[in-house]
C-alpha cells in the first residue's frame, strides 16, 4: 500500500511537470506572436527593451504598450484653430502726419508724400549715351545729385513725374479692411494705410518725430506708422537714427 501511494505521488507530479511545460511553452508562443504582432503592425514604430521589467515600449504618437501586461494607453490630441478678422479699428480715415510736421511741403507729384518724383535725363559717361533715372527727392538739386551717383553727368533735362495712381487691387484690399481711402492719395500712401491696419499700427505718429523724421531726410507718406519710418531709417548715420528711436510715442 505504501508503495502504491509513493508511484502515485511521482506519476501526479511527473503530469503536473509536463503540464507545466506545455502551459510555459503555450505561452512563450503567445508573447511571441504578440511581440511580432506588435512590432508588424506599425512599420514606423520604434520599440525599446527595458532590461528591468522585460517591457516594451512603443514611439507611437499615441499608445503605449506594455508587452508584460499587454495595458495600452491611447492620447487623443485635439488642435482647435481661431480666425480673427482683420479689420481697421479707428473710426473714418485713419490720421495722417501734418504738413507743418513736413515743414508745409506739398509734393509736385500728388499723393500726401514728403517727396517729388522726377525723371532725370544725363548722359552715359561710358557710352555717351542719353541715360534716364528715376529719383525721389524733395528738390532738384538732390535729384541732379542722385543722378550723378547713379552713373549719369550732365547736361540734364529734370521732368516731374506724377505719383502712381492706387491699383484697383489695393482698393479692394482697402475696402475689405474698411479702410476708408482719402481723396487724392496716391499708391504709396494707400500702402501705408493698410500697412498701418494689418501690422496693427493705426496710432498717429506724432508730430516732433515726424518732424525730426522729415529733417534727416527720410522720405515717407503722412501716411506711414512709426515702426514704418524707423525701417527706413536703419541707413541713418547711428546718432541720428539714435535721435528718432529715443522720441517717446
Amino acid at each position: 500500500m505504501f508503495i502504491f501511494f509513493i508511484v502515485l505521488l511521482i506519476a501526479t507530479a511527473f503530469v503536473g511537470w509536463v503540464a507545466f511545460n506545455i502551459h510555459t511553452a503555450e505561452q512563450s508562443r503567445q508573447t511571441t506572436r504578440r511581440r511580432r504582432s506588435t512590432q508588424t503592425s506599425n512599420n514606423n514604430m520604434i520599440s525599446f527593451q527595458n532590461q528591468n521589467n522585460n517591457s516594451a515600449i512603443n514611439s507611437s504618437p499615441n499608445t503605449i504598450i506594455s508587452q508584460s501586461d499587454q495595458y495600452t494607453l491611447t492620447l487623443n490630441t485635439e488642435f482647435h484653430t481661431s480666425y480673427e478678422e482683420v479689420r481697421q479699428k479707428s473710426f473714418g480715415v485713419l490720421p495722417a502726419i501734418s504738413l507743418d510736421a513736413c515743414h508745409g511741403y506739398v509734393s509736385p507729384s500728388g499723393g500726401f508724400i514728403n517727396y517729388t518724383i522726377f525723371q532725370v535725363v544725363g548722359k552715359n559717361p561710358d557710352t555717351k549715351r542719353k541715360n534716364k533715372r528715376i529719383i525721389e527727392a524733395k528738390t532738384q538739386e538732390i535729384a541732379y545729385e542722385k543722378a550723378k551717383e547713379k552713373g549719369i553727368v550732365e547736361p540734364f533735362e529734370i521732368t516731374i513725374l506724377p505719383a502712381p495712381k492706387p491699383t484697383e487691387r489695393q482698393l479692394e484690399y482697402a475696402q475689405d479692411l474698411g479702410a476708408p481711402i482719402p481723396k487724392g492719395a496716391c499708391q504709396y500712401d494707400v500702402s501705408a494705410i493698410i500697412s498701418r491696419i494689418t501690422d496693427n499700427s493705426e496710432q498717429q505718429v506724432s508730430e516732433r518725430f515726424a518732424k525730426l523724421a522729415d529733417e534727416y531726410g527720410i522720405l515717407f507718406s503722412r501716411y506711414e506708422s512709426r515702426n514704418s519710418i524707423m525701417k527706413k531709417a536703419i541707413n541713418l548715420p547711428h546718432q541720428q537714427y539714435m535721435d528718432l528711436v529715443n522720441i517717446p510715442f
